[in-house]
Formats: C-alpha cells, structure tokens, sequence
C-alpha cells in the first residue's frame, strides 16, 4: 500500500497515502496495522489492500476517544504497535502506551503520564520515555522497550501497572529483580564504545525469554546487539 507520497489519504493499494510508517502489527484476521510516526496516525490494511484511518486527525497531541461518538482521537507521533486479540497497543513518542479497538475507534491510556521519566505505577501514575518496540504475551502482559529510560518495561495490560523488569534509567547501573524465583536482568543501559548509551529499540517474545534488539551508535555507524532477559518475567 501507498504511492511513496508523504501525506495522507486512505484509499485501495497504491491510492493510499502514509507519513514516515514506522511499527507495523498484523491480526489473527491478517489485518495490518500501521503507525505513522510524523503522520501521528494509526491505519489499518486490509487483507484485500484497503487503506483506512483507525486514530488520529492528523494534529500531534494528545487525546482520547472515550466513546464511539466522540470526536477523533489525537496521538503524539505513533511509534510502533502490537495487536492482542481485538486491542492494538501503541507506543507514543509523546511518552505514553495507549490502546485502540479497531471496532469502535475508542482509544485509552494504558501507562505514561507523558512527561519522559521512568516511574513504576498504575495508569497515569506510571511514566516511560519514548517507547519502542511492544511484545504481547496473549496473558495480559505486554513488554515495552522504553528507550530514553534505557530498560525493559512490562505492563500488566488488565491493571495497568507498569514494573521495570530490567535496565536502568541511569546509564551505567543495572536493574536485577530477584522474586525469590529467578532472577530477570539486562545490562541495556551500559553504553557503547562512543560513550552514547545503548537504547533498547524493538522487543519479542520467543518461547520464556524476551529478546532486545539495542541500536547503539559506535564512530557514527548504528550497530544492532541482542540482549536476552531470562527467568521470572511475570509482572509481581
């Protein structure tokens, strides 16, 4: 989809128009889901190519759509995405996690009170600072990795309560949780031989581990690592 335009239109195929695509996400029912970072929308593809407008008016900001009737939901330059069952989940640059039902268009805040900092809590009361890459495990959990904030975040998407799982905000200083069961720890927050700190930039899940794709700039050349974070990776 899309003409290689950089604007905005929604339409069949080549008809369509996107701004700086950036996560994209696909659904049980082989929908597409896109997020447009400088076009601060969400999209939506569908198995047959059409292009639609699932969040955002286009305005960088930040607002809900807490009923179908209200009016369009605003997003703060749209990261990346990850679609659990009928929820997308997307990470803002605007430093929030919201969630969007592609059904109804009615989005939420899941965590981030939009000011950067790192800050275990619930909802509003939790903080993260520009978040990238967002890993669903079909249970409630979803994993974040929250980039300016150097660490591995996880979101108890039911309660919303945000735990930093590994990484530190901090750079140099190591996170460790040890719950009595295993221990889970990422040195994401060291940094790399330029001195410029190692960012976490996407996350996946594979079998009981999480997997960090860190992008670090070595002597002007961005280089891709791999951190694994293993044991207890349940949010206490």
């Amino acid at each position: 989809a899309g003409d290689g335009t950089a604007s905005h239109a929604d339409g069949l195929t080549t008809a369509a128009q996107f701004k700086e695509s950036y996560g994209v996400t696909v659904d049980a029912a082989g929908v597409t889901y896109v997020a447009e970072y400088s076009g601060s929308y969400m999209r939506a593809i569908t198995t047959g190519g059409t292009v639609s407008t699932i969040g955002g008016d286009g305005t960088n900001n930040y607002r809900e759509r807490l009923t179908a009737g209200a009016a369009a939901s605003q997003f703060e330059l749209c990261r990346m995405a990850e679609v659990d069952g009928s929820t997308v989940y997307i990470a803002e640059g605007g430093s929030r996690i919201r969630k969007l039902d592609p059904a109804t268009l009615v989005t939420g805040l899941v965590a981030g009170d939009g000011t950067g900092r790192s800050v275990d809590g619930v909802g509003e009361a939790s903080s993260v600072s520009s978040p990238g890459g967002l890993a669903a495990d079909g249970a409630g959990s979803l994993y974040v990795a929250d980039a300016e904030n150097h660490a591995l975040r996880v979101v108890d998407t039911k309660a919303r309560r945000v735990t930093t799982l590994a990484g530190a905000a901090v750079v140099g200083q190591k996170h460790t949780r040890d719950s009595g069961r295993a221990v889970a720890t990422a040195d994401t927050a060291t940094s790399d031989e330029s001195g410029t700190p190692s960012q976490p930039d996407l996350v996946t899940l594979a079998d009981d581990e999480v997997v960090i794709a860190v992008v670090v700039d070595i002597a002007g050349t961005r280089n891709s690592q791999a951190t694994f974070v293993t044991g207890n990776l349940a949010p206490e």
